[in-house]
């Protein structure tokens, strides 16, 4: 897997990282999230760079760690967990609607109308509303909506580079479930938070979902597939009983 991190050496001496086939892959993913319309593509062009510049720096950086598989897996963890607390503030039902999880009953895509309720929560947030203190609701969903698709973009970018050196199981790759989990148990814990009836039953509500996390940074072969082994009842990207 290191030797294959390598390739990323390359990155700022020009065209060989560019044209290998993480290379190529890294480009359309940019391109899709900064150019092609996205929620991305209304920023400036310096902010653009500068996004897109940090990310190959940290793809770069990844490769000098001690263990870069591991790393990258941690530094990919980190931004999906970024995105599934952001995501709480700024989804909604009908966006829920086309994404993959969208049969998940544990998320609801409602807690967006509470969202100044819980930006105390989410450091980035209650950084934006201490720095904007007449902001409203509205104004936190969209600031909560651009640094929600930009800890999707560093997640999906870091995600190629994972199965590019061979970290998945190409019958079922555990990233969405493990985007999917994250995001059932912020929304259980931001119910809790809000009062709000838990949809999930149980002594445990959403603390088994929360061991996908630990499958992921500890290095099992297949998080998803563990995940599954370990709690049978319970529910993620359409395997297992419906609850």
């Amino acid at each position: 897997m290191a030797g294959m991190l390598g390739t990323i050496d390359a990155l700022y001496q020009g065209w060989k990282f560019k044209r290998s086939p993480l290379g190529q892959a890294l480009a359309l993913h940019t391109q899709q999230y900064f150019y092609s319309g996205q929620a991305l593509s209304w920023l400036s062009k310096p902010n653009k760079e500068k996004f897109i510049q940090d990310f190959y720096a940290k793809l770069v950086a990844i490769r000098s760690e001690e263990n870069p598989p591991m790393a990258l897996r941690e530094a990919l963890a980190e931004y999906a967990i970024l995105f599934s607390k952001l995501a709480m503030l700024c989804l909604t039902e009908h966006e829920k609607a086309g994404q993959f999880y969208s049969a998940n009953p544990y998320i609801t895509g409602e807690l967006h109308r509470r969202n100044l309720e819980l930006a105390g929560q989410i450091e980035e947030a209650a950084q934006f509303l201490w720095q904007t203190p007449d902001a409203t609701a509205e104004d936190l969903k969209a600031f909560a909506n651009t640094r929600s698709a930009l800890m999707l973009y560093y997640a999906n970018g870091l995600n190629i580079a994972r199965i590019a050196i061979g970290d998945t199981d190409p019958a079922k790759d555990w990233f969405q479930p493990f985007v999917e989990s994250l995001l059932v148990w912020e929304e259980d814990s931001m119910r809790e938070q809000l009062g709000l009836p838990r949809l999930l039953s149980g002594p445990m509500y959403s603390l088994p979902y929360t061991t996908f996390l630990n499958y992921v940074v500890e290095g099992e072969r297949n998080p998803f597939f563990t995940w599954a082994q370990a709690w049978p009842d319970h529910y993620l990207a359409g395997d297992g009983p419906r609850p």
